[in-house]
């Protein structure tokens, strides 16, 4: 029997509205349903939640850790995977590594629940006409986590660069993949300002398409560097470059750099190396690496023994967004 009761609280609170099901000791409580199943705050865990308690499996498994295909049909990635009762009601599933054809679980994959596995986790009457039921087979689609990984876009590269020098950037230090490949890899640049030809004429459209198609073509991993050549740059120009990035649970990040490309040669390069934006507590000491280069021109003069450069660093702080 369904019964609602309305509890009325003094005028500073809101009123609360509950449901509660009481049912006789003398009648069994029905079998717990699979009402659904999602990946967890670690995307190496899926957590599955049942509407009532369960006997954890207790009478087919003969412990609360087990083969998660004792109860479940096979799915990607149950091949190394172990299921864990977390509560009466929780159930957890580790996947501890791809199948042996390479497969992972995914969002939208289905979850099947054998059926006959479970049972109410009390069943007070016995015997002839007061059966303590099993449960049905059910399917559920894999949900995305209540708190999903969100990937963080990290590109490190020179804000100014000289007239015979390529555009050289560094993804590597992007992360939020979950431990997997991104599922989607978008670069995209476009001009801000400048981009004109020798003769006074706008770029080349067929350059920007070159520059997308190379990026997007050669650079479909965030480990090694993304390089947009000089012979395909104007300069002066201010170029955005952007990246996109989505991992496996849906979420996207997206992400750009300005650089400008001057006319001057032998310009050095230079950029710090990681995120633009790092996030730390007060007691943590802030490290940045910084990489500068010169660039060899062809027919700019050369000067005897080496280039040397010398770093000179700046801070700047804020107040209420301003400098």
């Amino acid at each position: 029997q369904d019964m609602s009761r309305k509890l009325n609280t003094a005028d500073f609170y809101n009123s609360v509205t509950h449901n509660v099901v009481i049912r006789s000791t003398k009648v069994n409580p029905p079998a717990p349903i699979m009402i659904n199943i999602k990946f967890g705050n670690n995307p190496s865990n899926i957590i599955v939640n049942f509407d009532s308690t369960t006997d954890m499996g207790t009478s087919i498994l003969s412990s609360l850790q087990f083969k998660c295909t004792d109860i479940f049909n096979i799915f990607k990635g149950s091949e190394k995977a172990t299921c864990l009762f977390r509560t009466t009601q929780q159930l957890v599933i580790s996947i501890a590594g791809a199948d042996s054809n390479g497969d992972l679980p995914n969002v939208g994959d289905n979850i099947i629940l054998k059926s006959n596995t479970i049972r109410p986790n009390k069943c007070p009457r016995s015997g002839p006409g007061n059966p303590c039921l099993y449960n049905i087979a059910t399917t559920l689609q894999l949900k995305t986590s209540d708190k999903p990984i969100v990937p963080i876009v990290a590109i490190s590269t020179s804000a100014e660069i000289g007239e015979c020098s390529n555009i050289i950037m560094d993804p590597s230090n992007s992360n939020g993949n979950g431990g997997r490949d991104w599922t989607n890899i978008k670069w995209s640049i476009e001009i801000l300002d400048g981009g004109l030809e020798k003769d006074g004429s706008g770029i080349s459209q067929t350059k920007l398409t070159s520059i997308n198609t190379n990026l997007n073509t050669l650079n479909q991993n965030t480990k090694k560097m993304a390089i947009i050549d000089n012979n395909l740059l104007i300069a002066p120009t201010t170029y955005k470059i952007a990246l996109s990035l989505t991992n496996f649970l849906g979420q996207t990040t997206n992400s750009f750099v300005k650089v400008f490309k001057n006319s001057v040669s032998k310009q050095p390069s230079v950029s710090i190396v990681g995120s633009q934006s790092v996030k730390l507590l007060r007691e943590n000491d802030v490290e940045l690496n910084a990489l500068g280069t010169i660039p060899v021109c062809p027919g700019a003069p050369v000067t005897e023994g080496l280039d040397v450069l010398i770093y000179t660093w700046a801070i700047w702080g804020t107040v209420n967004g301003k400098m």
